[in-house]
């Protein structure tokens, strides 16, 4: 996750586009750094490293401070994510 936000708010260099879209819609619960996650019916597709760290990062709770990296972080280590839906 801590890569996933390097690349989104472009703390390394590569295109975020690349990789991740943020979401469209922001009437969801939690965070409004949703990213987008693609239809995919191929099997290969939905084992790719993006798949699953969208599925992690659009689940985090919006108490999770986005504002610098090391304020992100600190917030994501106290989540337990075991009571987290993915």
């Amino acid at each position: 996750m801590y890569w996933c936000y390097k690349i989104v708010f472009g703390l390394v260099d590569i295109q975020p586009d690349d990789f991740f879209h943020l979401s469209p819609v922001t009437v969801t619960r939690g965070h409004k750094y949703k990213l987008f996650k693609r239809g995919s019916k191929a099997c290969v597709c939905a084992n790719f490293l993006d798949e699953h760290v969208i599925n992690h990062c659009n689940s985090l709770p919006d108490s999770v401070n986005f504002s610098s990296f090391y304020s992100f972080k600190c917030s994501v280590q106290c989540i337990n994510f075991a009571n987290l839906r993915f």
